[in-house]
């Protein structure tokens, strides 16, 4: 079985398509999504990379010993 690569022209005219709409349409988009959803979304292409890095971070969460009494 060999692997089979999308259509370039495909792939051109998929991206010409997400970069058209507005990145306030995307922004809104994707701030009703979660961070499941978000980490998915980074993977997707450089675009949604850009757009999805700064509120999949917005809150980070430490899990691990409690450093309050160090000094």
């Amino acid at each position: 079985m060999s692997l089979q690569f999308p259509n370039e022209n495909l792939l051109f005219t998929n991206s010409y398509r997400i970069s058209r709409l507005p990145i306030e349409i995307w922004h809104e988009c994707w701030s009703h999504s979660d961070r499941d959803d978000l980490r998915r979304l980074v993977s997707v292409c450089r675009l949604f990379r850009q757009l999805c890095r700064k509120p999949l971070f917005r809150t980070l969460r430490y899990i691990g010993p409690d450093l309050s009494n160090v000094t």
